[in-house]
């Protein structure tokens, strides 16, 4: 009986693989053992070419020495050998390493916010900071450790996590959203706005980003401005409550603005 190819499944290992190259250049050595392991579950189910098996024999390879010479791995783990053509056992180590790494992570974050309620501030910073320096770090991580900040009132401390995360992860709208809420609560107005801004780009139709925009025009001292951010949630969602009550609130704004410049006039 003839082998099938499929030609979409040999084109996502591929990619895969491009995926974890680029993952090592950004340091991101989580999400290249993650993907890596992907693709090599792929791997040994899809049948293909000699060539390509070749190729990509190589690669696999290739990329376990990286993965295991990187300081983050050998810190973390210590010295490790992967040997060539065995993906099945690749797949499983790297698979518990994986999970060894994430609950390592939420633990350390865990004994960090305590600190942080018992206000043993340079503490948790500490314990923070080595939780998020793990190469099993995660976005999710960096948002429960900025959302700390947040409910702390450390704004500055806040806005350093969401933006080192942002590098990491450019295209997050939670990430983005959750930066620029930092730094209105910090009273940087323009740079919030530049913010909001950019993740409406890539999400313009997201109505709790525009209710966002007008909370900053609202600290900002901008009730016309936010006048129009709301529209533009409640036309993408006219059951928003919040954004309803908040146009009610701005409205009102307005017209006691307006009858405050008829008295001077």
């Amino acid at each position: 009986m003839e082998k099938t190819f499929d030609s979409k499944k040999i084109e996502a290992i591929f990619t895969l693989v491009s995926s974890v190259k680029e993952n090592l250049r950004q340091g991101a050595l989580n999400a290249a053992m993650a993907n890596l392991v992907k693709a090599l579950q792929f791997y040994l189910a899809t049948p293909m070419l000699k060539k390509e098996k070749e190729v990509l024999e190589d690669d696999f390879y290739d990329l376990e020495l990286k993965i295991a010479a990187h300081p983050k791995f050998q810190a973390t783990y210590g010295p490790v050998t992967f040997r060539r053509g065995e993906h099945k056992m690749a797949v499983e180590f790297m698979g518990q390493l994986i999970q060894f790494g994430a609950e390592t992570v939420r633990e350390k974050i865990v004994q960090g916010q305590e600190l942080l309620e018992a206000d043993r501030l340079t503490e948790a910073k500490e314990i923070f900071q080595d939780a998020l320096e793990s190469p099993a770090v995660e976005l999710e991580h960096f948002i429960i450790v900025g959302d700390s900040y947040l409910k702390k009132g450390m704004w500055k401390e806040a806005q350093e996590i969401f933006s080192r995360a942002v590098e990491s992860y450019p295209e997050s709208i939670n990430l983005m959203n959750r930066l620029a809420i930092s730094l209105r609560k910090d009273n940087q107005f323009a740079e919030a706005l530049s913010i909001f801004r950019k993740a409406l780009l890539l999400s313009p139709r997201d109505e709790g980003l525009y209710f966002n925009v007008a909370r900053l025009f609202v600290d900002w001292g901008k009730p016309e401005n936010a006048g129009q951010a709301l529209r533009k949630a409640l036309a993408l969602n006219p059951k928003f409550e919040a954004a309803a009550k908040l146009m009610a609130s701005v409205q009102e704004s307005l017209a006691d603005l307006t009858e405050e410049i008829k008295k001077e006039e």
